[in-house]
This record gives C-alpha cells, sequence and structure tokens, in this order.
C-alpha cells in the first residue's frame, strides 16, 4: 500500500476533514511506519501534501479526494482534504413475483391485522361471496372487502369491483379497504384507502366511477396526495380505520 492509498483509506475512515500533518500522524500511528522504517512526521507529511496535490490535479473529477472550499469564492482551506463519498441510490428492492391469490390474501390478512390491533374483534370470511372481513366492535358490525394492489410504473393502483357484487352488498355498514402496497423510506409498505360502500355509490353516480359489470378504480399517488380515476382526492380516506 503506497503513501496515497494510505490516505484515502485514513480520509474514508473520517466523515470531518484532515489536515496532512493530522493524516500523517494517523498514518504513522496505524501502519506501525516508526517501527518499520525511520521516518519523521514532518518528512511523511510533505510527501502526503506532494501526493494529494498530484491525485487532485491529475486525475481532476475522478479524483478520491477533494479540497475544502473557502469562505471566498474560489478558494480553499489550506491543507485540508477529504474523501469523496458516492452518492446513496434509493434503488428500490423488488418483490418476488407471486401469484394474485398470495397478493388478495396478504391483503386481507393485513387489514385482519389492522383491525386488531384497533380493537375490532375481526375474522377472514371461510367463503368469499363478496365479503372477506367481518369486524364488530362496540356492538357495531361491519362487512369489509379488501382489494390489493401493487403500483405500476406509472405509480398507480389498478382495481377491479363487480357490479352485481357491489349491490348484492351495498349497506351502510360495508367498506371497501383499497391497500396500496408500494416502496416508502427505503421498505414496502402496505398503506389502506377505507371507503363506504355509499360514498362508492355516490362516485358512481357522480360519474367519477364508471357504472360497468366490472367497475375500474384507479388510485394514483401524486405530491403526496391519492386520486380515484384522475378526478376526487381521497387522501382524506388514508388509514382512517376510525371511519
Amino acid at each position: 500500500m503506497n503513501i496515497l492509498e494510505m490516505c484515502i483509506e485514513v480520509l474514508r475512515e473520517n466523515i470531518k476533514p484532515m489536515h496532512y500533518k493530522d493524516i500523517a500522524v494517523e498514518i504513522v500511528n496505524r501502519y506501525n511506519l516508526n517501527k518499520n522504517q525511520y521516518i519523521s512526521i514532518d518528512s511523511l507529511a510533505g510527501k502526503i501534501s506532494s501526493s494529494l496535490s498530484a491525485h487532485i490535479r491529475t486525475k481532476k473529477n475522478k479524483a478520491k479526494i477533494s479540497k475544502i472550499p473557502g469562505k471566498k469564492k474560489d478558494t480553499f482551506k489550506q491543507g485540508m482534504y477529504r474523501a469523496k463519498r458516492k452518492r446513496k441510490t434509493n434503488s428500490i428492492q423488488p418483490l418476488p413475483s407471486v401469484g394474485t391469490g398470495y397478493t388478495g390474501k396478504a391483503g386481507e390478512f393485513g387489514v385482519l391485522s389492522e383491525l386488531l390491533f384497533r380493537g375490532y374483534n375481526a375474522s377472514i370470511m371461510t367463503v368469499d361471496e363478496g365479503i372477506d372481513v367481518v369486524a364488530t366492535k362496540n356492538n357495531k358490525y361491519f362487512h369489509i372487502q379488501v382489494k390489493t394492489a401493487n403500483s405500476n410504473k406509472s405509480n398507480k393502483f389498478l382495481y377491479t369491483v363487480a357490479r352485481n357484487s357491489f349491490t348484492a352488498h351495498h349497506d351502510a355498514s360495508t367498506y371497501y379497504i383499497f391497500i396500496l402496497r408500494r416502496y416508502l423510506n427505503d421498505f414496502w409498505r402496505s398503506e389502506f384507502i377505507v371507503i363506504s360502500s355509499v360514498i362508492l355509490q355516490t362516485y358512481i353516480l357522480q360519474n367519477y366511477i364508471k357504472d360497468a359489470e366490472s367497475m375500474s378504480i384507479t388510485l394514483k399517488v401524486e405530491n403526496e396526495k391519492i386520486f380515484l380515476n384522475n378526478k376526487e382526492n381521497v387522501t382524506w380516506a388514508l388509514n382512517k380505520f376510525d371511519l
């Protein structure tokens, strides 16, 4: 390992900038240079200063170290250096590809967990006939249909609701929970849009949702707001289990 490589290693392990004389002291102590060969701190410091300056001058933008800007424009703090660090990229870790049956069941258990945490006595229906979860709290009963989707490249979530099922279970105690499965703060997370059947019926009458045999619902996240079919802002329903 040559002097330049030693300097880069020392600078990378120190967050704060260092003076080349301090780097010399660190190298002598770290690599036991005073035991292996006779070398003074001042002599080593001079070699370090020359090596670092030459590296920055010859490598330019590809240099692994940089000088520290001074208070005035186009000036630098004398003898001070730091290591360049690569910027962290928030690359999305892909989820393994699984069938819709797995995704749907995961959504149901996710809703069940959230309800239990909130004191609802809830269970998943053994047979799915349009209602996935039933829950009760304070002598009130709720029927819940769960829809789960992962975001696409346009940050949209796509769902379908069968018209005959919607009509059969349309009631003030029926709720639809649309799960948005997306990558937030370096983790895959589930968020829940909680909307009653009554409000969905209003959206159908207002033509926000097209009345059809298979009704399409798209949720899009845009500037921290969530829009239903690019028409209605439903951010108010985010994680609103108290509804």
